[in-house]
């Protein structure tokens, strides 16, 4: 009992502190501004904000990014060799965009799948900063594939065979399209199950789960794969993950029990099974009547935002142009009234245009990216950025959108990854020197108000109870290592996990998380006040069963306001 006695008191902590709680088209041609403004290329990246590889290969076609906690970028795709064979390809740039000649061969790597045809589809990276890639082998039928590689770009020989997963075709899935890392290591993916490319319903999309060695997790749906019910015939274009480790997979819907062209959005439970509390038995489909006229819609995008909401973005064709399109979701799967058209955005970006990949800003602006057609042999990087409740922000871009040229005619912007400093990378690739090759542009975010909370924690752009105030009530229950920091730092921190740590033991050092003015800093009081008075209580809200009352110093209400604007400052408080 001792070793949970932390976690039970933590959790009565939530309870109390939930119980008191609850009482236009626009097109810009991108131009350089005299000022850098939000939207604008990062001159300080790569060549004048963009870094192309000098072509290594025939042709690159690179649809994952990720970025690691050092801030180094990596790209993946398939790429053609000299002898016309397709294999998994990596790069790496260094934040200032120019290649790692640390990773791999001069910053490349290139990985032959066995004998297979390979192309990596996603990547991710591990705690540790190794690196998953995801994607599929073979030609027609294909077979799912997995890679890990070390920090220097070698493969992991703990993984797979000689760090590569390669299933005999038809025992797993046929491919991925994205891949998640838990947090005990263990691989979560989602793509196609049926060998047979366009098999026919009930052979379509899954979610499969890998040990931390790469072998399917037999204890996970059937015989490591959760499988989609059998009207849902297609193949998963984006997974995320939970904090309760539910995934939600975002596909589209085409069968003779659905209406054609649906988005559709599903959860399955930790185990997977099914999430049947969520939409009609696990699936919420958003059909084209549902949302602007569309007759051509297909999503490619998924996020998780607060308070369990979920994001689906991708295109769709109100008339003749396709569109920016993004609908949100309520965590029961229902749409959410508060964003846009009762739950539906719909933004032309160019002539036509799609998103791929999307971000949360710490201060809750949504990134939406991918590539438009600005006009016939012209492809562009492009973006949009969006207010919490769906509108445009007209302080990015011109009107809250922009095009980005990069290469010689053709950008494909695949992934959007945020840095610490607010600034966004869109990565993808582009046409130079008469070869498909990767590339990066970093763009300036912004603007961000100056953050001058001492107990901002993880040292983002943002104060965050449910981060900040979680760390601080964390460390006092005496949380450290991982246990401190796992789902409680927020976007973009300028923090390691080890300098969080630090850095509270010196505030409570200081006498700075005292907050009733006992001579003790304690999660079940200081914690606690903490907590709700970065949640906006005062009065007797924020201080009952909460402060040290016996004691003759003990603080009033006001008097722990005022204490934590002056000794941590003014933007403490909402």
């Amino acid at each position: 009992m001792t070793g949970s006695t932390p976690r039970y008191l933590f959790q009565i902590a939530l309870a109390k502190v939930i119980r008191i709680a609850s009482a236009g088209i626009l097109l810009s041609i991108f131009t350089a501004r005299a000022v850098a403004a939000p939207g604008d290329l990062d001159a300080t990246f790569g060549v004048s904000g963009i870094a192309i590889d000098s072509p290594v290969y025939s042709n690159v076609q690179a649809h994952a990014a990720v970025m690691q906690s050092d801030g180094k970028i990596v790209l993946g795709g398939g790429c053609i060799n000299a002898q016309s064979q397709a294999r998994f390809c990596l790069i790496r740039y260094l934040p200032n965009g120019e290649l790692d000649q640390a990773f791999g061969t001069n910053g490349h790597v290139e990985t032959m799948m066995g004998s297979q045809m390979a192309m990596a589809v996603a990547v991710t990276v591990q705690q540790d900063n190794k690196i998953v890639a995801a994607g599929l082998c073979g030609v027609s039928p294909y077979v799912a594939c997995l890679a890990r590689y070390q920090t220097t770009g070698a493969l992991d020989l703990n993984f797979g065979v000689e760090g590569i997963v390669v299933p005999v075709a038809g025992s797993g899935p046929a491919w991925y399209t994205s891949v998640q890392m838990l947090s005990d290591g263990r691989i979560l993916a989602a793509g196609k199950c049926s060998t047979v490319p366009l098999g026919p319903p009930g052979t379509g999309l899954c979610v499969a789960r890998h040990l931390s060695n790469g072998t399917l997790d037999a204890s996970y749906g059937v015989s490591g794969q959760a499988t989609a019910r059998s009207d849902v015939s297609s193949v998963a274009a984006a997974l995320a993950v939970q904090v309760d480790e539910k995934a939600v997979v975002v596909a589209t819907c085409n069968s003779p029990l659905l209406p054609n062209s649906a988005f559709c959005v599903l959860r399955f439970n930790a185990d997977g099974t099914p999430d049947m509390s969520f939409g009609d038995n696990g699936v919420v489909a958003t059909t084209k009547g549902s949302s602007p006229s569309s007759s051509n819609l297909a999503p490619l995008a998924i996020l998780l935002t607060a308070g369990g909401r979920i994001v689906v973005g991708g295109y769709c064709s109100p008339g003749n142009q396709s569109s920016f399109c993004l609908m949100r979701h309520l965590a029961d799967g229902s749409l959410d009234a508060d964003f846009g058209d009762s739950g539906i955005v719909v933004t032309p970006v160019g002539l036509t245009g799609g998103v791929k990949s999307m971000a949360v800003q710490v201060d809750g602006k949504l990134l939406a990216a991918g590539d438009c057609l600005i006009h016939i042999g012209r492809v562009d990087f492009c973006a949009a950025r969006y207010l919490p409740d769906g509108t445009l922000d007209e302080t990015f871009g011109v009107g809250g959108t922009f095009t980005a040229p990069i290469g010689s005619g053709e950008g494909r912007g695949e992934k959007v990854l945020l840095q610490s400093d607010g600034n966004f990378v869109i990565a993808g690739y582009c046409l130079a020197q008469g070869a498909r090759t990767f590339c990066a542009a970093r763009f300036q975010g912004g603007p961000y108000a100056t953050q001058t909370c001492t107990l901002n924690g993880d040292g983002n752009l943002a104060l965050d109870p449910s981060t900040d105030a979680l760390l601080v009530t964390r460390y006092l229950l005496g949380y450290r290592g991982d246990a401190l920091t796992t789902d409680a730092v927020g976007a973009s921190p300028t923090r390691t996990n080890a300098e969080i740590e630090t850095y509270l033991g010196a505030l409570m050092q200081a006498g700075t998380l005292d907050a009733d003015g006992d001579g003790q800093s304690l999660a079940m009081t200081d914690g606690l006040l903490l907590i709700r008075a970065m949640l906006g209580l005062a009065g007797t809200a924020l201080t009952n069963g909460a402060t040290n009352a016996a004691h003759p110093n003990v603080r009033d209400a006001q008097q722990i306001l005022t204490w934590i604007e002056t000794t941590h400052g003014v933007a403490c408080l909402p």
